[in-house]
């Protein structure tokens, strides 16, 4: 329940916003149309990520009249433009949640798909300047479903996307992974003591060796905040802050 509360959430507020919306100029916002893909019922633009002022790439998903899948489009300086996404092999629903663009010829995106047993698999796919193409997303022994919610990049090498995994016992845990140009990696997280829930909900990367990570844990009937900090070696919980008296705490971005 909290996961789709979560994701519920960031859809209704990013999605409505993205498909009508960016960043023109210095001098303020101004209202830019969008496309949608032919024979789209619907459509939604989850996360933006630009190299320059007039390179940027938004991510979502799309109905197309019979399943949601995969959404990317390529814009900047007014005009967009939807660019053909592959789907996961097996996938009845697809959505991209991240993406990061360290250049104007590099883009990573992540996110979930769910096969025909509705169960969640997290994958990702780069664009190279000019397709995209889905790349193979190592995951932990015996997980069960898994999301990519979030991705930063600090260079074309270098680059970390997170989210969650349910492993075999039912528990859901953080997880990250890392992009070297060529595959991704998984990186063991540490999980706050005692949690059976614990989730990344964003994460940013300054440098190659540096990442910070931001999510959710739950060790019982509240929600709080987690922070973890990445070194280029490992991976640790930093202190975070909750609001008092509060039964949720998340931190969706970083």
């Amino acid at each position: 329940m909290r996961r789709v509360t979560a994701m519920a959430l960031i859809a209704t507020l990013i999605g409505a916003l993205l498909p009508a919306t960016a960043l023109a100029s210095g001098a303020g916002w101004k209202i830019h149309k969008t496309p949608n893909p032919s024979g789209s019922t619907g459509s939604t633009l989850e996360a933006l990520s630009c190299s320059s002022a007039k390179a940027c790439t938004a991510v979502g998903g799309y109905n197309n009249g019979s399943t949601f899948v995969t959404l990317a489009e390529r814009g900047g300086g007014g005009t967009w433009a939807v660019q053909p996404t592959p789907n996961p092999s097996g996938a009845m629903t697809g959505q991209f949640y991240g993406v990061a663009c360290p250049t104007a010829s590099l883009c990573v995106a992540v996110g979930a798909y769910e096969d025909s047993g509705l169960n969640s698999h997290a994958f990702a796919e780069t664009w190279n300047g000019s397709s995209w193409s889905l790349e193979a997303v190592p995951l932990p022994a015996g997980s069960l479903s898994s999301y990519l919610t979030g991705v930063g990049c600090a260079s074309v090498a270098a680059c970390t996307a997170v989210g969650r995994y349910t492993n075999n016992a039912g528990d859901h845990l953080t997880l990250a992974e890392r992009w070297d140009g060529a595959a991704w990696t998984f990186q063991s997280t540490p999980v706050p003591s005692g949690a059976t829930f614990a989730t990344f909900e964003g994460v940013s990367c300054p440098t190659s060796a540096a990442c910070t990570a931001a999510g959710e844990y739950s060790p019982g009937s509240t929600e709080l905040t987690l922070v973890e900090r990445w070194d280029g070696s490992t991976w640790a919980i930093q202190s975070s802050p909750n609001i008092s008296g509060a039964t949720t705490n998340i931190v969706f971005s970083v």
